[in-house]
């Protein structure tokens, strides 16, 4: 061929953003991205369900888990107060949302941890006095949400070129690898591929002209990157 023209998408391989002990909530309670998302019957069954983003699939599910019979949900993201359509009064008529900061991290806390919590952090979490053992999750602005039973991530997507072969890619040795979600739970972690020619910097296809032309590689191009 005498050029190559990417057209993949993005919309494939979900991001799982880094959050100090996701992975070891993932081996023990049900982590879920929206892209594996079917339908709410999973989730009826918990109690407290946390949703991180709130982008368009965030809002959406945060309310569809309100209307199925979740006691709690909390949707936790950096926009400050999410909407519907731009307005804020659909959200604050669910009496059993509520909205928080970002994770800042998630820590296994003991029964004890939880008689001594000071309820001024987070007035609205109610915990089982039976538990010997679950995850407290810690946000942005020092308060906290005990008994978390299952987190959907709505946090978009990972730019992903699994089809370059060995030449062009080759293999990260640092770091202790990402969480990856499954759509039937299973949970792993794995390192990521940097590609040698092509490689991802805080969402950005690198090195492209315009977001098109490799500049090294003037006859690969790269098309609908910047479409989100």
């Amino acid at each position: 061929y005498d050029a190559v023209v990417v057209c993949n998408g993005h919309f494939t391989t979900p991001h799982i953003p880094h959050i100090p002990g996701l992975t070891h909530f993932a081996q023990h309670k049900h982590l879920l991205h929206s892209h594996y998302y079917k339908n709410p019957t999973p989730f009826t069954q918990h109690k407290r369900v946390v949703v991180v983003g709130a982008g368009s699939s965030g809002v959406d599910l945060a309310v569809e888990l309100c209307h199925v019979g979740v006691c709690h949900v909390i949707l936790s993201h950096r926009a400050g107060v999410a909407s519907i359509d731009g307005g804020t009064e659909g959200l604050r008529s669910l009496p059993n949302l509520v909205q928080k900061p970002p994770i800042r991290s998630i820590e296994v806390v003991t029964k004890n941890d939880k008689n001594d919590h000071d309820t001024k952090y987070d007035h609205d979490t109610k915990y089982d006095k039976d538990s010997k053992c679950d995850f407290r999750f810690y946000y942005e602005d020092g308060s906290y949400s005990d008994d978390v039973d299952a987190v959907l991530l709505c946090t978009g997507y990972e730019y992903d070129f699994p089809f370059f072969g060995s030449e062009m890619c080759n293999r990260g040795s640092g770091g202790d690898g990402d969480v990856s979600v499954s759509h039937d739970g299973d949970v792993s972690v794995s390192q990521k591929c940097g590609c040698r020619y092509v490689h991802v910097s805080h969402g950005c296809v690198q090195p492209l002209y315009l977001h098109l032309f490799h500049m090294s590689l003037p006859t690969l191009c790269f098309v609908g990157l910047p479409w989100r």
